[in-house]
C-alpha cells in the first residue's frame, strides 16, 4: 500500500499546489538569538505572535496555537525532497518575520536559502541607533554600527524580492538641529524601498515607528508619515489617500448609545 505522501506526490503539479494552500497558514514568527553558555556561540530560536491581520495590519484577537502548528507546517516542507521543493517558498511566503535586532537578520540571511528569502512578503524591523560618541575610539564603532545598518536594509531590498509589508520600530539619534528626511539616519529605511520596477516599485504598506529622547511626539509621528508615503508605491500611496479622504469626509463616529455603570 502506498504512503499518503506518494499519493500526493502522483497528483498534478496545480492540485498539489492547492492542497499546499490549505495546510500552510499565515505565522508571525519573532526572531531572536540567544548565547550558548557552553560553546560560546549564538544561535537563532524563534516564538509564535499573534499574526497581523493582511487587510488591516493590526494584531489578530483569535487564539492562535502557541505551540506545534509551525513545527507541524515545518514538517510538512520536510516529508521528502518533492515536498522540500515544492513547499519551502510557501512556507515563508505565509510567514510575518519579526526581527528582534539587525543580528538576527545578518545571521538569517546566512542560514535561508536565497530563494526561500526572495519569496518574503512580510517583515518588522527593531533598530537602535548608537549615541553619538564624544571619544574617536567610540565613534569609529558608531560608524561602524551605521554603516552595517545601511548594508544590511541594501541587502534586504535585494534578496527580499517579494517583500511588500514593512514595520520598522527605530530609535533615532540624529546629530542635526531637526529631524528630516534626506539626512543620513533616513537613507538606510529609503533604500528599504527599491523593490519592484515601474508603477509597482515600492512597498504596499508601510508602518514607521520612530523613538527619539530630543525630539517630541508630534515631530516623529510627522517624520514618520512623510518616511512612510515615500517609500509606498505609487499605487499604495493612492489607497492610504483613498482612505485619508474618505475617513474625513465620514466626520468624526458618533456613539450611537451611552452605557451607565451602576457601581452599588
Amino acid at each position: 500500500m502506498k504512503s499518503p505522501e506518494a499519493k500526493l506526490e502522483r497528483l498534478p503539479g496545480e492540485i498539489r499546489n492547492r492542497l499546499y494552500s490549505y495546510l500552510f497558514d499565515i505565522q508571525r514568527v519573532e526572531i531572536s538569538r540567544y548565547m550558548d553558555e557552553n560553546t560560546g556561540h549564538s544561535h537563532l530560536t524563534h516564538k509564535l505572535l499573534p499574526p497581523r491581520n493582511l487587510h488591516t495590519q493590526n494584531p489578530t484577537m483569535l487564539q492562535y496555537n502557541k505551540k506545534g502548528k509551525l513545527q507541524t507546517q515545518l514538517c510538512i516542507s520536510f516529508v521528502s525532497k518533492q515536498f522540500y521543493q515544492e513547499t519551502l517558498c510557501l512556507l515563508y511566503d505565509c510567514t510575518q518575520f519579526v526581527f528582534s535586532n539587525t543580528k538576527c537578520v545578518y545571521k538569517f540571511l546566512n542560514r535561508v536559502p536565497r530563494r526561500a528569502q526572495a519569496a518574503i512578503k512580510h517583515i518588522e524591523l527593531h533598530h537602535t541607533m548608537y549615541n553619538e560618541p564624544t571619544s574617536l575610539e567610540h565613534r569609529e564603532i558608531k560608524l561602524r554600527s551605521d554603516k552595517n545598518w545601511y548594508s544590511l536594509c541594501e541587502k534586504i531590498s535585494l534578496t527580499f524580492k517579494a517583500l511588500s509589508v514593512l514595520h520598522v520600530d527605530m530609535w533615532v539619534v540624529c546629530p542635526s538641529a531637526g529631524l528630516e528626511i534626506g539626512e543620513p539616519w533616513s537613507l538606510p529605511l529609503l533604500a528599504l524601498s527599491r523593490v519592484g520596477k515601474g508603477k509597482s516599485k515600492g512597498l504596499q504598506f508601510v508602518k514607521i515607528q520612530l523613538r527619539s529622547p530630543r525630539f517630541a511626539d508630534v515631530k516623529l509621528e510627522h517624520v514618520a508619515r512623510q518616511l512612510e508615503w515615500e517609500m509606498m508605491s505609487p499605487i499604495a500611496r493612492q489607497i492610504r489617500d483613498d482612505e485619508r479622504i474618505a475617513r474625513e469626509l465620514a466626520g468624526p463616529v458618533k456613539a450611537g448609545k451611552v452605557m451607565t455603570l451602576n457601581f452599588d
